[in-house]
């Protein structure tokens, strides 16, 4: 276990990872940020209370998100359409004849 890991309150966590309260929440939310792993909850419930975060865990977790997102997304992007020089004539031909 790396004990040299630095637990912050809300507002330090937005500010070291250049992002605003509301995204935080939306990744809990989305289950980027999980309990017991990024974050603890201070108090006799988990849910409410005050959270403290580990900057290094969040910004790890962010990182495997991205690449997960841009994985998503390749996969949806189709190849381009191509066409050769007698399709491109015969596209424009018909186009123009009435």
């Amino acid at each position: 276990m790396n004990l040299n890991l630095t637990w912050v309150e809300l507002p330090k966590l937005t500010e070291h990872l250049c992002c605003s309260t509301r995204i935080v929440y939306e990744l809990k939310r989305a289950g980027v940020l999980k309990a017991g792993k990024h974050f603890y909850a201070c108090g006799t419930e988990t849910l409410k209370g005050k959270h403290i975060y580990c900057i290094e865990l969040c910004r790890q977790a962010l990182l495997e998100n991205t690449a997960e997102l841009a994985k998503q997304k390749s996969k949806k992007i189709k190849s381009q359409e191509t066409y050769n020089d007698s399709h491109l004539k015969e596209l424009v031909t018909s186009t123009f004849k009435s």
